[in-house]
Parts: C-alpha cells; structure tokens; sequence
C-alpha cells in the first residue's frame, strides 16, 4: 500500500489568510488548480485552511463582493478534513469518500502544509495500475495491494472495445483477454501433440 506522501503533490502553492482573493484566484488560473491552501505565514508554514472555486463562487460571485478588497480569511474554509504524510493512500481515499472531497491537502504533525492529494494524483495511480495489470495478468492481486483498492474508483479509461469504464473494470478486461489468449494457445498445442514437447 502506498503512502500518501508518495502520491501526493508536494510543496504546493500557498496563500495567507491577509491576502486579497483576486490574488488567490489568479493563482488558481495561473496554476490551473482549483484549490488552494492557507498558511499563517511563509517562515511556520501552519496550514490554517483552504480557498477552493467553489467557495470562491458563492462567497464572492453569488454575494456581489468585491475580490480586489476582500481577505482571503474572509472566504477560506478553516476546518479542513487532513492526513499526514504518512498514513496509507487508502486512508486518506476512505476520508475523501466519505466526506465527498475532491482533494485533501496533507500536513505533519505540527500542522504544517506539506503537500496535496488530488483526484488528478489518484487518476495518475489509476492508469498506472491498469497498465501493469494488463501487461502482467497474473500479478493482478499484487498490484491491488501495492496501491491500494480504492484508487481505481476515481478514473476513467477506455477498455479494449473503446468502451469507457473505471481503470479496475480496464483491467478486468484486459486480463480476460490476455488469458483468453493464454488459453487458446495452449489448447492448439495440446492439439498437436506439442505440449510437454521438448524443443
């Protein structure tokens, strides 16, 4: 099973809580980023909350504020669901499940800002996980307990009928196939008389 500061996004940018949200949502556009973490100063690093667009719509858009004069503390959301760097990926995939994020950002044990966990890192696990499984079929379980069972929830991919399915369902069908032609093989040399055959 995979870490969480081994998928994550590190050293993230960051705003304060003084800073003008016109700020924040230039660096959105600039990082192209939908969220960004907040952080007491730039010397303790001390995540203190989190700017999403989301927000940023309805606290700013929907209300008819101005951005240039409103504080990023004003919009930020101050409880954050968090993991740290060293918990499993499963763990912090468990707690985006169920509180219905679509990132979590990770923090050590002084509440510092370390990194990120996105749907965008999850998907990157995904496609890789789907690759070795249909190169290497027979190690199917082995890839599932290297990343973790519940990465594959969150990306689409295309299986081998162009049809769009989650990367697990990708997976399962591409080591059909690959035994499929294992089998097939075996049972033409069977029929010939070559199985066992020493060349």
């Amino acid at each position: 099973m995979k870490k969480c500061d081994e998928v994550m996004t590190k050293n993230p940018v960051c705003c304060l809580p003084n800073d003008m949200v016109a700020k924040a949502a230039e660096l959105m556009k600039s990082e192209i980023i939908g969220s960004i973490p907040v952080i007491e100063n730039e010397q303790t690093k001390k995540f203190v909350g989190i700017v999403t667009d989301h927000y940023l719509a309805l606290k700013i858009v929907a209300e008819g504020r101005d951005a240039k004069s409103t504080k990023v503390e004003a919009v930020m959301t101050r409880k954050v669901v968090t993991c740290r760097a060293e918990d499993d990926l499963q763990k912090a995939l468990d707690s985006m499940s169920e509180h219905q994020l679509r990132r979590i950002p990770v923090v050590d044990n002084d509440n510092k800002i370390l990194g990120i966990i996105a749907q965008a890192d999850v998907a990157t696990l995904a496609t890789e996980f789907a690759i070795r499984v249909a190169r290497r079929p027979f190690l199917f379980v082995e890839a599932i307990a290297d990343i973790g069972f519940g990465v594959v929830l969150f990306h689409p991919c295309q299986d081998m009928f162009g049809v769009e399915r989650d990367a697990f369902s990708c997976a399962q069908s591409q080591r059909g196939k690959l035994q499929q032609e294992q089998t097939n093989t075996f049972a033409e040399q069977e029929l010939h008389g070559c199985v066992g055959d020493v060349a």
